[in-house]
């Protein structure tokens, strides 16, 4: 029966006391797995972020774009807006709504982020996307934001949301 020497696994927490003799690149570290998931650079199982606000930019993506109840073992990790998508040309405080549930799901999940704006556009039907030829309209959500504990300021980004009718 053979066995299994735990000496050559891994490293001791000791050992990264002092990384001053290291030459440790701090652009080329990964940070966090990109979604959607690819592997077109091969190194590793999934390409990786190695920028944090690449990283914090992908996860608010994925907050706004989750639906509650989709994430296993998270139950209220999300926005839930599927339900509002089906009212976008009926209801009358479409905007505020998403707002609110945006505000109300950055505040539990991700709190270190600040939300300076949001504003949600419409597409016109005119446009000639695939959504349009199949009779559907289209939202897109603007979002501009800022993380002051890290002193970043005025990043955005947009969301493509698809409501049917």
């Amino acid at each position: 029966m053979s066995s299994f020497k735990f000496k050559s696994a891994g490293t001791l927490a000791s050992d990264n006391v002092n990384n001053r003799d290291r030459n440790i690149s701090v652009s080329n570290q990964t940070i966090g797995i990109k979604t959607p998931l690819t592997n077109f650079k091969g190194d590793q199982i999934f390409d990786m972020h190695t920028d944090f606000i690449d990283q914090i930019k992908d996860n608010l993506k994925n907050v706004i774009l989750t639906n509650r109840g989709e994430r296993l073992g998270l139950f209220n990790f999300g926005t839930n807006l599927n339900d509002l998508l089906f009212d976008f040309g009926n209801r009358e405080d479409f905007t505020q709504e998403v707002s609110k549930r945006i505000f109300e799901s950055v505040k539990a999940q991700l709190p270190f982020v600040e939300i300076e704006n949001i504003e949600v556009v419409s597409q016109e039907r005119s446009q000639k996307t695939e959504l349009n030829k199949k009779g559907l309209a289209g939202v897109e959500v603007q979002l501009v934001f800022s993380i002051p504990a890290a002193r970043v300021t005025s990043q955005s980004i947009a969301v493509e949301l698809n409501p049917g009718g």
